[in-house]
């Protein structure tokens, strides 16, 4: 997103693990409160899920928010990157809880947004879970449907949480300016300490 994040020909959309209190990412934070510059301004957005959410949540935020701006933005060429790390169980401790399921519905949902898209793979560690999970989005990205039901198991506080993102999206009066993003530090987050940066 930071390479087109004044860019408004390019929309750009992340549906991730919220991390951004980790200070894991140096530059954008993955907030939903980042929307983009200038003439881009709006046409970032993100959308964080808390860790242990899952497909449910996801799915939700997906309908809401992410494929109603597709369909305003009429993309000519979708690109489509599924993080497979999501898996339930998935080694890297990214903290999702998605199933097979998950990526065929929303392969299927994007392809219908869009009819020319490119499909990436990234991340996943759980070879047969990943190998079943891709299977399925290859099957509907060759015309399938999906052929898996979605868990609809959410969690208790998600209502809260999507009041929050929804307001952050549209409130454009508190939209982070791109300074804001590169200064931000998560509260009581120890910069020395995490650095290593001692005094001699």
């Amino acid at each position: 997103a930071w390479h087109f994040y004044d860019d408004a020909g390019v929309l750009c959309i992340s549906l991730h693990v919220d991390q951004s209190d980790l200070h894991v990412f140096p530059y954008l934070k993955g907030k939903p409160l980042e929307r983009g510059v200038g003439p881009g301004a709006g046409c970032t957005m993100n959308l964080p899920l808390r860790e242990g959410m899952g497909e449910a949540e996801a799915v939700r935020l997906l309908h809401e928010f992410a494929l109603p701006a597709i369909a305003n933005h009429k993309p000519d060429l979708l690109f489509l990157g599924l993080g497979f790390d999501g898996l339930l169980g998935d080694p890297s401790g990214a903290g999702l809880r998605y199933t097979e399921a998950f990526f065929e519905h929303v392969v299927s949902a994007c392809c219908a947004s869009c009819p020319r898209i490119v499909c990436t793979l990234q991340g996943g560690y759980l070879p047969e879970a990943m190998a079943e999970a891709v299977g399925s989005a290859l099957r509907v990205l060759a015309g399938g449907v999906p052929s898996r039901p979605l868990s609809s198991e959410v969690d208790a506080d998600f209502s809260t949480h999507l009041q929050q993102v929804k307001h952050d999206l549209e409130d454009a009066s508190n939209w982070w300016p791109i300074e804001r993003s590169f200064a931000y530090i998560p509260e009581g987050f120890d910069v020395e300490e995490e650095t290593g940066d001692e005094d001699y």
